[in-house]
């Protein structure tokens, strides 16, 4: 349950409502910040096989393939989910 808490009344004697942030834009932000955060660790996994540090294996592989098919697809739920009102 939520817990209701006294308004302050503002200049005109009307209490001021609580702001929150809508929640289609903070849910769009979040998948943002983790489509940009898959393609860092993508690049990242990229760098590792590129040098040489380790050798590609089958989990290495897809991990690589995992985080490189995440990105796009959270940037587009990202996009289709701050349309929405």
């Amino acid at each position: 349950m939520e817990e209701k808490r006294p308004q302050a009344p503002n200049r005109t004697g009307e209490p001021i409502a609580p702001q929150r942030s809508s929640a289609p834009q903070g849910a769009a932000l979040y998948l943002r910040w983790l489509g940009i955060l898959c393609a860092i660790m993508a690049a990242f996994c990229l760098g590792v096989f590129a040098i040489g540090y380790k050798d590609p294996s089958i989990g290495r592989v897809a991990t690589f393939v995992a985080l490189a098919v995440a990105c796009p697809v959270l940037l587009w739920l990202s996009k289709r989910t701050a349309g929405r009102p």
